[in-house]
């Protein structure tokens, strides 16, 4: 038996406690569309890479990924061969509009001070998330935020 909703069609799902098709189901909550039903069998997962627990490195930092992991022992590598003075890791930086006023807070990676007195912002991002709104705005104000200033470079890790 099929079910037809708008110009699609769905098999009934016998694991399914509503008895619904599954293709009902799309809601913004996961639940059936049809009124009164309390089915959440196919509530939407999320994307992965936003439901990631946090993983600690061997410096107790907290980090989102596998990527700033490596990043992170690569910068304490760096420090003790004294090619760094130090880094720190999600920092949250304002960004600012045309007025000069906050638009926005950024949480960078890490931040890296180097020998030679500059600062560098370093973003370590997944290719799959390179594109993914909104982080390309974020990263532009805050390379705009420091424009013209020699003191301040920008990186991107990509794993």
């Amino acid at each position: 038996m099929t079910w037809r909703t708008g110009y699609r069609t769905g098999r009934i799902l016998a694991d399914c406690k509503c008895k619904h098709p599954q293709i009902t189901h799309y809601t913004k909550q996961g639940n059936c569309v049809y009124s009164g039903c309390k089915c959440d069998k196919f509530k939407p997962s999320g994307r992965k890479e936003f439901k990631n627990k946090r993983a600690v490195c061997r410096q107790n930092h907290s980090h989102d990924s596998g990527l700033e992991i490596k990043t992170c022992a690569d910068f304490q590598y760096l420090k003790a061969a004294g090619e760094i003075q130090d880094f720190k890791s999600h920092v949250v930086v304002d960004l600012l509009g045309p007025s000069k006023s906050v638009v926005a807070t950024y949480e960078t990676d890490f931040i890296v001070f180097h020998n030679d007195g500059s600062i560098e912002y370093i973003e370590c991002k997944g290719d799959h998330l390179m594109k993914l709104q909104p982080w390309p705005l974020k990263w532009a104000l805050l390379q705009d935020k420091h424009k013209g200033d020699p003191k301040y470079r920008f990186r991107v890790v990509r794993g």
